[in-house]
């Protein structure tokens, strides 16, 4: 799953639906691979033929728009919002109001501005300080 379509999940959603959709299917899909492929050297072949594709398709990926809003990078935010528009429209065929873009992404940046003031620095053992966090660690460990 693309960092997108996360990005755009409600956030208490976002660790199981990981979870579900990558990790435990790609475990059947590997033993699968493994087992077709009956040794170690053509396992690797085999796993760096089916990934290939998707490292090349990295190169045409943008930045998530609300990380370049964060990050304070407003018109490349802009940028990257209008062609993904443009390649949405073919389906949807609304156009994007550019001066309300822009007025939107300020107010998502003064927004993220004011969080990012507030941030705190966090250590290893707050991991551990709540049984939520807990949970998430658990899982996580596990899951890999």
């Amino acid at each position: 799953m693309n960092v997108f379509t996360f990005e755009n999940l409600p956030q208490r959603y976002r660790l199981w639906l990981n979870t579900l959709l990558t990790w435990s299917p790609n475990f059947v899909v590997f033993s699968l691979l493994a087992y077709l492929s009956e040794d170690w050297r053509t396992l690797a072949r085999v796993v760096s033929a089916v990934t290939l594709p998707a490292i090349l398709l990295l190169i045409f990926s943008h930045e998530t728009p609300s990380w370049l809003i964060q990050h304070g990078r407003l018109k490349d935010a802009e940028n990257v919002i209008l062609v993904m528009n443009k390649w949405a429209r073919k389906e949807t065929r609304n156009k994007i109001d550019v001066v309300e873009l822009r007025r939107a992404i300020h107010m998502l940046f003064l927004k993220s501005n004011g969080y990012a003031k507030k941030a705190q620095n966090f250590y290893f053992y707050h991991l551990f300080t709540s049984s939520k966090l807990l949970k998430y660690v658990v899982t996580l460990s596990f899951s890999l």
